[in-house]
């Protein structure tokens, strides 16, 4: 009889939104003390669909409708702040209204900024981050 040494992923699991043509929308967190900038979308909770997940989660933080398109990144690591695995799936989405206005949750958004390939490298990344917006921008058609 054989013993597995597998060990099973425990952690995080978020889903992150890229949204609009040929720019994509970074957000910062009222609650880091350092400002480093991230995509837009959080958490997903028990028994919720990664899809349906980034819906709410944009909703919640700018207060805007998305169409999620397909997926562009998926990373596993440990999250710096807090020394968890985690789980992270960044999908390409595009706002259902491009002239809708952003509404940010003061809560979980202080900033918003609209970025391009050439001024991305102003804006401090988290690295799963990074390599998500370096693969979006590389492919862009």
């Amino acid at each position: 009889m054989s013993v597995s040494t597998e060990v099973h992923f425990e952690g995080k699991i978020a889903q992150k939104a890229i949204i609009k043509e040929n720019k994509v929308l970074l957000v910062r967190d009222p609650q880091m003390d350092e400002v480093i900038w991230e995509i837009p979308g959080e958490r997903m909770n028990i028994d919720e669909e990664p899809r349906e997940a980034v819906v709410r989660e944009i909703r919640e933080e700018l207060g805007i409708e998305i169409v999620v398109g397909p997926v562009l990144h998926m990373e596993q690591f440990t999250q710096g702040n807090e020394g968890r695995r985690a789980f992270v799936i960044v999908y390409e989405c595009q706002m259902q209204d491009v002239h809708a206005e952003i509404h940010m949750s003061q809560a979980e958004v202080c900033e918003i900024a609209w970025v391009s390939a050439k001024e991305l490298s102003k804006y401090p990344l988290f690295p799963e981050f990074k390599s998500a917006l370096d693969y979006y921008f590389a492919n862009q058609g």
